[in-house]
């Protein structure tokens, strides 16, 4: 990757206080309501290595989480199993011996890496032509306790103007009614029914807001799909219920999955709550966060087909958005969507 702009900021306040103490702080690694309508995300959850790989001679032996902190001892190196373009990561840790490598790259050469050493965080914004997966690496000898990583895309652009349904295409012969608010939102009632954007898209970040006027209601996001064709592509699917008390027994998959591929691990989304859904998708590999919780991490190794919906489709397609049935009664707003540069 070629980086043309790397900024980076070591955080050095919170030396004084100790590591315990910063995971007893209200929150714990998760993130702010501001924070996630501003867009970021958690690359580690508090609880597992998921949406991670690890390189390590024994993978069981070098990391491992408890109590909302990552430990790595060396020699490991973490990547994610998604990619970004341009955005800021913040990495907050506690570092010994000569610290940790931290950043945006592929292997310990990359350029756009920074070192977290002691107590405190390292916070990297990539501006690049490329895009690379975010990396932590700490050498032999040394040990990173990791305690938030997280991700803000940057470069996103509005799909969706909050006044008109421009750049949008409402699909004849459905019955779902799409219309804009006063507050600014796009609404979507009744069903069965399909809008698609104008432009079409491959590789992206997409991030949008949702809300579900009714109990369990049913909708997704399709992308990659057929233009003027109802329902194709991908659809990553919005329906908050779950089985009785537990949040990761999802109903129909839930909200954040890959529809009919893989389910999401937990329903983080109420109903009749604003929620914030990022959306990424790279070559034949496609993830979903949740108010900044990652619920799936799927990788589409079908035989290629014209639609997602049967096989592995690289080409780009557009986005819509279903009217599912007559209960739809669902809002969108802040919809914009970055793409992804080739690899």
């Amino acid at each position: 990757m070629q980086s043309r702009l790397i900024a980076l900021t070591v955080g050095l306040a919170l030396a004084l206080s100790s590591f315990g103490s910063l995971m007893a702080q209200e929150g714990g690694s998760g993130l702010s309501r501001e924070q996630i309508e501003q867009g970021w995300i958690r690359l580690f959850d508090g609880e597992s290595t998921f949406g991670w790989t690890v390189e390590a001679e024994d993978r069981e032996e070098a990391v491992s989480v408890a109590e909302g902190v990552m430990t790595i001892v060396g020699p490991a190196t973490l990547r994610t199993t998604t990619e970004f373009g341009d955005a800021t990561l913040r990495v907050e840790g506690e570092a010994d011996g000569s610290g940790a490598l931290v950043g945006f790259g592929r292997d310990e050469g990359a350029s756009g890496l920074g070192r977290l050493s002691g107590l405190g965080s390292v916070e990297i914004t990539m501006r690049s032509n490329g895009r690379s997966p975010a990396l932590i690496s700490v050498d032999g000898g040394n040990t990173l306790r990791v305690r938030r990583v997280e991700l803000l895309p940057e470069g996103m652009t509005p799909i969706f103007n909050g006044k008109d349904l421009s750049g949008w295409n409402v699909l004849e012969g459905g019955e779902s009614v799409y219309s804009v608010t006063a507050e600014g939102s796009l609404h979507v009632q009744n069903g069965r029914g399909d809008i698609q954007t104008e432009g079409q898209y491959d590789d992206f970040i997409l991030q949008l807001d949702v809300f579900s006027n009714g109990e369990h209601l049913n909708s997704g996001i399709f992308f990659r799909a057929i233009p003027g064709q109802f329902w194709s592509g991908y659809e990553s699917q919005i329906r908050n219920e779950y089985e009785g008390d537990d949040r990761t027994k999802p109903v129909d998959y839930g909200t954040g999955a890959i529809y009919r591929r893989q389910a999401a691990r937990r329903i983080v989304a109420d109903d009749f709550e604003w929620f914030t859904k990022t959306i990424v998708a790279h070559d034949n590999h496609f993830a979903v966060w949740v108010d900044g919780y990652q619920v799936t991490d799927w990788t589409d190794d079908r035989p290629a087909a014209d639609n997602g919906r049967n096989g592995y489709k690289a080409a780009p397609g557009v986005i819509s958005i279903q009217g599912h049935d007559p209960t739809t009664d669902l809002s969108f707003r802040n919809i914009r969507i970055a793409e992804l540069p080739g690899d």
